[in-house]
Order: structure tokens, then C-alpha cells, then sequence
């Protein structure tokens, strides 16, 4: 899944001495069909602080190792079809970006489920 430009420039920015780049707590957004984050407002959406959630990286590539579950909607959070990381709980710098295999409508009363291995984070290498 892709690596949104803010990390891309930070991390060459700190390959290249540039800048340092701080080691950032990654959390889990999901993202509705209209490409916004879940509203927050009295729906039980938070982020997911993904800290521990990921296998060590290998071959390129950084998989979640463990299944996780999102607290119940108090609302309707409408069709979860994409996922992003932030830096923070809370507003932030995006990462990265992917969309779930499958688009899934949360309703009132649901739990949001992630499998293990269903995030798959791999830095681009077009050459």
C-alpha cells in the first residue's frame, strides 16, 4: 500500500541529514466511502494506536500480526473501504494509505474487525 508523500519526504529528508525524523506512535484511521475519516462525534471511533500490532519487517515489507477489533459503534460509522496511519490520535501527518479487500457498512452496535496480516505496509521502489 502506498506511502503517502509526508513520510516519504521526511524519511529522505532524515537519510540525507537534512532533518531528524522522530520515531512516531503510528495509529490506525479508518476511512468511508466519500475518502474522510470516520466521524468521531458521538459514534465510539477512535484511532487505533497500532504500537506492537506488526511483525518485524522482512523482505521490504511490515505485516500486522494480530487480529484487533475497533470498540462497538455507538452510531452509524456509514461503508468503512479504506485505512490510513497517522502520526497521531488525532488530527496529524498521514502516512500511509490502503483499502480493505473487502468495503464493509458498520452500523449502530458493530465492531469494526482486523484480521491479522489484513495491513500490508511496503516502501515504493519504482527502478
Amino acid at each position: 500500500m502506498p506511502m503517502l508523500e509526508y513520510l516519504k519526504n521526511a524519511l529522505l529528508d532524515h537519510v540525507f541529514g537534512d532533518t531528524a525524523f522522530t520515531m512516531p506512535t503510528p495509529y490506525l484511521a479508518l476511512i468511508d466511502d466519500g475518502n474522510a475519516e470516520i466521524t468521531t462525534s458521538g459514534t465510539a471511533y477512535a484511532r487505533m494506536d497500532m504500537s506492537g500490532k506488526f511483525a518485524a519487517a522482512s523482505g521490504g515489507v511490515k505485516v500486522t500480526n494480530a487480529a484487533f477489533d475497533f470498540a462497538a459503534a455507538t452510531a452509524d460509522w456509514g461503508i468503512v473501504t479504506k485505512w490510513r496511519i497517522y502520526d497521531n490520535s488525532s488530527g496529524g501527518n498521514a502516512m500511509w494509505e490502503g483499502t480493505f479487500a473487502t468495503p464493509r457498512t458498520v452500523l449502530t452496535g458493530d465492531t469494526f474487525h482486523v484480521a491479522s496480516g489484513d495491513l500490508t505496509h511496503e516502501i515504493d521502489d519504482p527502478a
